[in-house]
């Protein structure tokens, strides 16, 4: 599953809201986005502070996958010291009970800085992609997720590029400790960036987002920084996950092909 918010009626087709306040202001579609144009935006600056609000992924088969995990890019901005909150739950038995995967607040989601003004165009530099391991629900039938948004009468936030798919497990500590893709979103060639602080062999995958092999190689790494040149003219446009592995560990990222 992968959500982009370029189609301008919200919520997008395979996800919903609820406005637990019942106040009007909820989840909505903001105009600026991380990859394209469009996201999903959340209206911290005028929301009453202890407001609650949820946007869900419909609930996906989990029943033949591996490896399970989502990716998704926020931006966010204290108003001052506030401490708005952004968590991602899941549920397997129809949201009677909710298990929370991931959680930050405050200055921990903060990708810029502080600011007392309505915060509404994220730069280039504002987007942080988050990763949130979901292999424990493998073999899962249904498998709803649900991003819930608490005010504390912040600033605002953006979410963006939302994609679940098998193959993109969260990063293990190891000698490789950066990982960037470039350009992004790529077209008929896309550069893997790799820093490790050692030399090591390392096996570098790519799949897409229904779990397939569209590229593996075999490469020595020197110790500092290292680049491989991808070839991707045959890859058809969609979100695909770089898996790198070498010593035990493996370290993730992920790109669009877009033309």
């Amino acid at each position: 599953m992968s959500q982009a918010f370029t189609s301008t009626s919200f919520p997008p087709t395979g996800m919903a809201y609820d406005d637990n306040g019942g106040d009007g202001k909820n989840w909505s579609r903001g105009t600026a986005g991380h990859s394209a144009a469009g996201s999903a935006f959340i209206n911290f600056y005028s929301i009453s502070s202890g407001q609650k609000d949820d946007l869900f992924v419909v609930p996906l088969d989990f029943s033949a996958s591996t490896a399970m995990a989502m990716t998704f890019y926020v931006a966010y901005r204290q108003y001052e010291t506030e401490n708005d909150k952004l968590q991602v739950d899941v549920s397997t038995d129809c949201g009677t009970t909710w298990a929370t995967k991931w959680t930050k607040s405050g200055s921990s989601l903060s990708t810029g800085a502080a600011t007392t003004s309505s915060f509404s165009t994220p730069s280039a530099g504002e987007w942080r992609q988050e990763i949130v391991d979901l292999s424990a629900y493998d073999g899962e039938s249904e498998v709803l997720i649900r991003f819930r948004a608490t005010s504390a009468y912040g600033n605002n936030l953006f979410l963006d590029d939302i994609n679940i798919a098998p193959g993109a497990a969260i990063n293990e500590e190891g000698n490789i400790s950066e990982v960037n893709v470039y350009p992004n979103p790529a077209n008929d060639f896309t550069t893997i960036s790799i820093n490790t602080a050692s030399a090591e062999n390392a096996e570098v995958v790519i799949v897409n987002t229904l779990g397939e092999v569209v590229y593996n190689s075999s490469s020595w790494l020197n110790a500092g920084s290292n680049s491989l040149n991808v070839n991707t003219a045959s890859f058809e446009n969609g979100v695909y996950f770089v898996r790198i592995q070498s010593d035990g560990q493996v370290t993730n990222s992920s790109f669009v092909v877009g033309r």
